[in-house]
């Protein structure tokens, strides 16, 4: 393959994976209201340790 049919095609994955970032983001500020609205401090404070653990084990793994 030659560079710049590579270089586009790593910029067009490159896009794609940012967007994955930003759209979970951007998710994530939308659904907060109904955590705190349905869920109580302690199932809050899982959620909070299930997404420690998970960022953790994406790292590792």
């Amino acid at each position: 393959m030659q560079l710049d049919v590579q270089m586009r095609r790593l910029g067009r994955h490159s896009v794609i994976y940012g967007l994955g970032g930003i759209v979970s983001r951007i998710l994530a500020v939308f659904l907060l209201p109904l955590y705190t609205r349905y869920l109580d401090r302690e199932d809050l404070g899982a959620v909070g340790i299930v997404v420690a653990l998970s960022a953790v084990l994406v790292t590792v793994l």
